[in-house]
């Protein structure tokens, strides 16, 4: 595009969810969006930094196992036993 901007096309039934979000929220679809879109992105990183802080996390034992994260996560916001 001439401009740098981007179009999307969405399903129908995505479509809709958005401006109802939109509607529901006092937004246009398009500021909506673009704050979802940056919320989700988010700032980029450089991902050798990422790995790199990976690294040094496994390296030091100071990580959790993927699996025993995901137990954690889905066990977040209910009481124990």
């Amino acid at each position: 595009m001439a401009d740098g901007g981007l179009t999307l096309h969405l399903e129908n039934d995505l479509a809709e969810r958005l401006r109802q979000a939109a509607k529901a929220a006092g937004d246009d679809v398009d500021t909506y969006l673009a704050r979802a879109l940056d919320y989700a992105i988010g700032p980029v990183s450089d991902r050798a930094d990422d790995e790199a802080i990976a690294e040094e996390t496994m390296r030091a034992g100071d990580g959790i196992a993927l699996d025993d994260f995901l137990v954690r996560l889905d066990g977040f916001g209910r009481s124990p036993g």
